[in-house]
Order: structure tokens, then C-alpha cells, then sequence
């Protein structure tokens, strides 16, 4: 998967997205930040459910910033 990560320092959390390429499908998933030791656990937000295939990038994007509220640091495809 091509991952594009940023920081969202209002919840401490490191935001990974990309192309999912095995799955067809746009993703997102973030961890903790600063990273905590050696934990190195994401939480998938979107995209990794059998259901849940994202096929446009900004439509994600979108959902991201209005739906979870995350504040993207600049928006592109």
C-alpha cells in the first residue's frame, strides 16, 4: 500500500492513508503520537472492513474531515 502519514497534533495521533492495493480500496488507520514505546498498534478507520471499499480518494478525504473530524493539513488526490 502507497501510504501517505501526517500528524494531527489536536489528538496526538499519526494519520496513515493510501491505495490499498490488494483490497481495491482506499484506507485509513492512525496511531499514537508520540509514538508510545513499542507499541505500534493502528486503529483502522476506514477501508479495511469487507464491506467498506472506498474507491475515490477525496470522497475519503471528505469523510475524514467531516465525519471524523480530522484535521487534514492539506487536501489533494
Amino acid at each position: 500500500m502507497g501510504v501517505v502519514e501526517f500528524i494531527e497534533p489536536e489528538n496526538d495521533r499519526l494519520w496513515s492513508v493510501g491505495w490499498n492495493e490488494a483490497r481495491g480500496t482506499w484506507a485509513a488507520s492512525y496511531q499514537a503520537w508520540p509514538p508510545q514505546g513499542h507499541i505500534d498498534t493502528h486503529a483502522a478507520v476506514r477501508g479495511f472492513a469487507v464491506d467498506d471499499l472506498v474507491l475515490d480518494a477525496a470522497a475519503l478525504l471528505d469523510w475524514m474531515h467531516d465525519e471524523a473530524r480530522v484535521a487534514i493539513p492539506v487536501r489533494g488526490d
